[in-house]
């Protein structure tokens, strides 16, 4: 039975394109959290932050409602 000899090299390979996938992430999560108040990341926390106050102010009013 003949045994296929690429099978290691394929494996390093994989091995290699993990590695990179990661150091590419890694910079990816660095840039986005980095930048202080400007941060792509800081400017989602901020924006449902608002829309949290904004609903919880409508649903106080909601309430006092009575419906028919």
């Amino acid at each position: 039975m003949k045994r296929n000899r690429s099978m290691p090299g394929r494996r390093r390979q994989a091995g290699q394109s993990m590695v990179e996938y990661f150091v590419v992430a890694s910079f990816a999560i660095l840039v986005l959290i980095q930048g202080g108040n400007s941060s792509p990341v800081q400017q989602v926390v901020q924006a449902i932050k608002q829309a949290y106050a904004g609903f919880t102010y409508a649903l106080s009013f909601a309430t006092n409602l009575n419906l028919l």
